[in-house]
């Protein structure tokens, strides 16, 4: 379970790395609204990849026993101006025990119960 805990904060920090390079390159200072912008290349790359890895390409993903989502602003059309991304435990007990959550501002936030984490945060705690 730790293993999968591992997995899943890292997958947060790879969102909050592709949304700040998105924002920062393509984006207009805004955040995409989804993985799979995230995962498509800039318009006129000679690249094919884009900002995050490919085992995120979607929300919904599961990867390492978490479900993993990005959601953004109730405003957003294409471009967002801020987003939150959560990762919950598939099975509480089983494939992890916290579920884990960040927002544009890049903090982690985790809860103890596996329960997913809403946006605002609240009641979660920030993981030092």
């Amino acid at each position: 379970m730790s293993g999968n805990e591992a997995s899943a904060i890292g997958s947060l920090r790879a969102i909050n790395s592709a949304q700040s390079t998105y924002s920062s390159s393509c984006g207009g200072n805004g955040y995409a609204s989804t993985m799979s912008q995230l995962i498509t290349p800039p318009t006129g790359s000679t690249s094919n990849n884009g900002f995050i890895s490919p085992d995120l390409a979607s929300d919904g993903v599961v990867k390492s026993g978490y479900l993993v989502n990005v959601d953004a602003d109730a405003s957003a059309a294409t471009v967002a101006t801020s987003y939150f991304a959560e990762a919950h435990p598939v099975t509480v007990g089983s494939t992890g025990q916290r579920s884990f959550a960040t927002d544009t501002r890049g903090t982690i936030y985790f809860l103890n119960s596996g329960a997913t984490i809403a946006t605002g945060m609240a009641g979660a705690q920030v993981l030092q």
